[in-house]
């Protein structure tokens, strides 16, 4: 079971998919799940995890039985301001809605969270035409296979925050800076586009334990960044410490495996023999994830 969210809104979730990009083999069209504050509340929206996409494919009944507690179909509540956007990436083999908690209990804050749909990287994707797109995780993946994913997946979210303006709200949205969350490959990701924004538009990445595979050769932006981790990536931030150690924040984890960093947290077996426990480390990591968002920048 999942959570509702700790904020002061309810959440409302609709979808997006960008216009069709890319070359060769990796021709592609990136589907969102975007999570927003809304006043009212709806039909609520399926968790649309990879089993749900295939029965949904098969046309067989894919209904999960896990709430999300998130509204389709209703408004995003009127602002004085515009909203800050946070794009998140899924890790390897996932999919957008892998951290539904995380981006529900950000939204119900008062953020826009747009969970990035990696083609290439993700087992399938449902389409808004009702077609899909399949692909095969390799069983021995190499380390030179990742470094080309991580560039797809960099590609991804460039092409997303270029496209966002063409949204219904977009007018309500602020579109000149963005802050950076992802999940295992995905923080990777996220750590490499906004080392190499050029554009200097993104402000904050975060990493949900993730290993770092790439870092750019030359950085061209210093954004801050979080590394929320436990032993699985620890290691893996002492060169970018080297590289980066003034605007790096890392926070470890312990008694959490690699899967309890997404909705795992609540769907894992010792998520749901000590729910108190679950609650307590998504506290955690929602209310510091908030305040490094919301943090005034190191200079």
């Amino acid at each position: 079971m999942l959570r509702e969210p700790i904020g002061n809104y309810n959440v409302g979730i609709t979808r997006y998919q960008t216009n069709e990009f890319g070359t060769s083999d990796n021709v592609r069209k990136v589907s969102c799940t975007i999570y927003y504050p809304s006043n009212e509340t709806g039909e609520e929206a399926p968790y649309a995890n990879v089993d749900y996409i295939y029965g949904k494919k098969e046309c067989v009944c894919a209904n999960n039985g896990v709430r999300t507690f998130c509204y389709e179909k209703v408004p995003l509540m009127l602002s004085e301001t515009k909203y800050r956007v946070i794009l998140f990436s899924h890790g390897l083999n996932g999919h957008e809605m892998e951290c539904t908690v995380l981006c529900a209990d950000l939204a119900s804050f008062g953020y826009v969270v747009v969970s990035v749909g990696h083609p290439i990287g993700s087992p399938i994707i449902a389409y808004e035409d009702g077609s899909f797109h399949e692909w095969k995780l390799s069983e021995n993946i190499s380390k030179e296979q990742l470094k080309g994913l991580l560039t797809l997946w960099k590609e991804d979210f460039e092409r997303v925050m270029e496209q966002l303006e063409e949204l219904p709200f977009a007018n309500q949205l602020l579109l000149t800076e963005f802050d950076l969350l992802g999940m295992s490959l995905g923080g990777n990701a996220a750590i490499l586009t906004g080392l190499t924004d050029t554009q200097k538009r993104i402000r904050h990445v975060v990493n949900l334990d993730g290993r770092l595979f790439v870092l750019p050769d030359s950085i061209c932006h210093q954004p801050e960044i979080m590394v929320y981790c436990g032993k699985f990536s620890l290691l893996s931030y002492l060169d970018l410490k080297k590289i980066h150690y003034e605007k790096l924040q890392i926070v470890k984890r312990k008694g959490l495996n690699h899967y309890h960093f997404s909705d795992g947290l609540f769907l894992s077996d010792k998520g749901k023999e000590k729910p108190d426990w679950a609650d307590c480390e998504r506290m955690n990591r929602t209310m510091s994830i908030k305040g490094f968002l919301e943090a005034v920048s190191i200079k």
